[in-house]
This record gives C-alpha cells, sequence and structure tokens, in this order.
C-alpha cells in the first residue's frame, strides 16, 4: 500500500480482509459465498478507492444485496 493510501485509509473489518485474501488469485466464481455483506462492502470500497487513485478510473460500485 503507498503512504498516500495508507494515510488516507478506513477500517477494514477482518472479515473483509480475510474475504479479500481469500478471493486473491481465484477465479470470481470460487470467491468465498459466505461472506457478509458489510465486509463485502468494504472490500469493494477498498477497490474503489484503490483503483481511482492509482489508475484514475471510476468504477461503478456493484449492488449488493
Amino acid at each position: 500500500m503507498c503512504s498516500a493510501c495508507e494515510a488516507g485509509a478506513f477500517p477494514l473489518d477482518e472479515a473483509a480482509h480475510a474475504f479479500m485474501v481469500e478471493a486473491l488469485g481465484r477465479p470470481l466464481a470460487d470467491a468465498p459465498q459466505d461472506t457478509p455483506p458489510r465486509a463485502l462492502r468494504q472490500a469493494e470500497r477498498a477497490i474503489i478507492e484503490t483503483v481511482e487513485h492509482h489508475a484514475n478510473l471510476r468504477l461503478r460500485p456493484a449492488l449488493i444485496g
């Protein structure tokens, strides 16, 4: 993580961190299915903010039930 991202970081629950670590390197179809919605929202936020900062792209949030 770069220093700018670390300085502007927000809390990331253990479940969100575990989801990101477990899902990384797997096909999307094999992503963990029992992840709580709050953890998914936090993981999504981390991905969106990182991409916006480093790639100058704006991603649309996914609709998570």
